[in-house]
């Protein structure tokens, strides 16, 4: 496991990757709709976390 101390250009491509991940996931496997959703809104999550932590460091 990567540790949660990330800084900001490792956070934008690691949020391209996902989608890329994804993607190709989505393309190679008939997902369910409910399951496509679940996905994007976990990934929408950790993104928040991460800015959210981000934001926290910076004012320390």
């Amino acid at each position: 496991m990567e540790p949660f101390l990330i800084n900001t250009k490792n956070y934008h491509q690691s949020g391209i990757f996902d989608v890329i991940l994804v993607k190709i996931i989505f393309t190679f496997f008939d997902v369910p709709h409910t399951l496509i959703l679940a996905m994007k809104s976990m990934i929408n999550i950790k993104i928040k976390i991460k800015q959210k932590y981000i934001k926290i460091q910076s004012i320390k």
